[in-house]
């Protein structure tokens, strides 16, 4: 049984109560995720990150799910945006492929992080729970387009990327 996620956390912006509330059970959401989809196969490894931000926005904690034998694999990010019309708190979530090839992020240094670059647009999961998450997620990394480039299994049914 899923454990029940908050439907509204208040105002993140600026009242740090609520922002840390909102980091700790999302990061919480975000791990029992990682295991389910790491424990049922569906996924070689998961791990789960967080940033805090600045006072002015509610932080973000991904969730970055590895396909097995590779650096491809599904970003989830749940953050705040002011614009969310799902959520009064503002609180959205939203996965993206990742690809196996790198490439220096852009920044202001040479030395910036790397990053594993995105395919596709972003999928936004219907609800913000952790049954609806694993199901997206596991989805997302079934029908990934790298994962199916070399496919030639009769049964698989993905579509061509």
């Amino acid at each position: 049984m899923a454990k029940d996620y908050r439907n509204n956390f208040g105002e993140l912006a600026y009242n740090d109560a609520n922002k840390q509330r909102f980091l700790r059970e999302t990061r919480a959401l975000l791990r029992r995720v990682a295991a389910r989809l790491t424990a049922s196969g569906v996924a070689a490894e998961a791990s789960v990150r967080v940033n805090k931000g600045g006072i002015a926005v509610g932080g973000d904690v991904y969730l970055d799910v590895a396909l097995p034998g590779g650096q491809s694999g599904v970003l989830l990010t749940v953050t705040h945006a002011s614009f969310s019309p799902r959520r009064p708190d503002g609180v959205v979530a939203y996965a993206q492929f990742r690809g196996a090839e790198r490439h220096r992020a852009l920044s202001r240094s040479a030395r910036g992080p790397w990053r594993t670059r995105i395919i596709g647009s972003n999928v936004t999961p219907r609800e913000i729970d952790e049954d609806t998450l694993v199901s997206c997620c596991a989805e997302m990394l079934r029908l990934h387009p790298e994962r199916h480039v070399a496919c030639e299994a009769e049964a698989c049914a993905a579509p061509a990327p």
